[in-house]
């Protein structure tokens, strides 16, 4: 506790407030001890590149979806998020008040979050919301890149509260989502059996010693989802 007290007194205040203390528990030099805030602060950088264990990018939820229940409608519909919604989930992320986080599979392992501040998140005005995941260095952060490959993995998502319109394409009922709350972006790993509701959706990664490959990583993303979109709709 002394020690924590010496982040923020200079060794004679300190000597004045511990006067009553038995003679020898004060030394002088007690406050050279700590390294002090500021040096804390320079070594910063080091440890945060050292936590780094590469990155993934991906494209979320872009254009419609396959046929998914929803318990809001209680129908089977396609589904797509309107430009609204991601503005929405933009809001949410400014205020703080309801983290994000990126996870392996809906019931996994939790790799990145909004508030710790490893998961970006921004919104691109044709494909919709994009995320840039910063990872620790592991064995299974190694994996899910080398899972990611060079055609990339699925992504999911998970939100509540969504106020929902519809729409006809094609005379088909669409559900659009116009606003929510995201809970969560999970992986859809291969071999998992799983597959993506929104098939266009693709994330890359990135290993550390390859963070020049971050802007191709975003590239190829945006590249993948967009031609994913156009194969959908028969436009390919």
């Amino acid at each position: 506790m002394i020690e924590r007290a010496c982040l923020h007194l200079d060794a004679e205040t300190l000597r004045h407030k511990l006067r009553n203390c038995p003679p020898g528990m004060v030394r002088q030099r007690v406050a050279s001890r700590s390294p002090g805030p500021a040096a804390a602060a320079q070594r910063r950088p080091a440890e945060t590149e050292e936590r780094e264990g590469g990155w993934l990018v991906g494209v979320v939820a872009p254009g419609e979806s396959l046929p998914v229940y929803s318990p809001d409608d209680r129908q089977t519909l396609p589904e797509m998020f309107a430009p609204s919604a991601w503005n929405a989930v933009m809001e949410q992320v400014r205020k703080g008040s309801n983290p994000i986080g990126l996870w392996v599979r809906h019931n996994g392992l939790m790799l990145s979050c909004t508030s710790a501040r490893t998961l970006r998140l921004e919104v691109h005005r044709t494909l919709g919301l994009m995320f840039e995941a910063t990872l620790s260095p592991s064995s299974l952060e190694r994996m899910l890149i080398d899972d990611c490959g060079r055609n990339g993995i699925g992504c999911s998502i998970a939100f509540h509260s969504p106020v929902l319109g519809y729409d006809q394409r094609d005379g088909r009922k669409i559900r659009v989502v116009k606003s929510c709350t995201l809970d969560h972006i999970s992986l859809v790993r291969k071999g998992s059996g799983e597959r993506a509701a929104y098939s266009a959706s693709r994330c890359f990664g990135v290993t550390a010693d390859k963070r020049d490959q971050l802007p191709k990583a975003w590239s190829d993303a945006r590249t993948e989802a967009w031609a994913a979109m156009k194969r959908q709709s028969g436009l390919a």
